[in-house]
């Protein structure tokens, strides 16, 4: 990690706890919620450093599968102590995005194999541009100006770094 990348991971998550908007004179408005979303970037990263290091000797799709069985295994007490039985329509949901997921694990395990992860990684933002808009039309949910401008905050940050990669410096 370079000293830019430091700066750029600070930068982005100031970012992200404009989104979470903690209240005035502490963080009593950050919900247990919200702090699984502040740990999860560094998992997912662990994650993706460690299927970046097995591209060197293994295959994406046996990679994507493990990655895979370890989640189901990890994750099969949490979903069973509330299990139900999905209905047709729920099971072609999970099928679909299933396929769609594994799809896209697949294509990033690929391009770990040849590419820089932070070069990989920079449309990550567009993560928080996805579910803004499905929010809008799913649940008419519309993003508050924290919101926007803690996006905002992410995107210069990301755009920041991909330049500064891009130049080599």
């Amino acid at each position: 990690m370079s000293g830019a990348r430091w700066v750029a991971e600070m930068v982005g998550y100031s970012g992200v706890l404009l989104v979470l908007q903690p209240r005035k004179g502490g963080f009593g408005g950050i919900s247990y919620g919200m702090l699984i979303m502040l740990g999860a970037p560094p998992l997912f990263a662990a994650s993706l450093l460690m299927a970046k290091l097995l591209t060197r000797d293994d295959r994406s799709d046996v990679i994507v599968l493990w990655q895979h069985l370890w989640v189901a295994i990890l994750f099969a007490p949490f979903a069973l102590a509330s299990w139900a039985m999905p209905s047709a329509g729920q099971w072609t949901l999970l099928l679909l995005g299933a396929f769609l997921g594994s799809g896209g694990h697949y294509c990033n395990t690929r391009a770990f194999a040849v590419a820089d992860i932070s070069a990989v990684q920079t449309v990550k933002f567009l993560d928080l541009v996805w579910a803004s808009l499905l929010g809008i039309a799913l649940f008419g949910s519309f993003p508050g100006a924290a919101t926007m401008l803690g996006g905002m905050v992410i995107l210069f940050s990301t755009l920041w770094l991909a330049k500064r990669e891009a130049r080599g410096t």
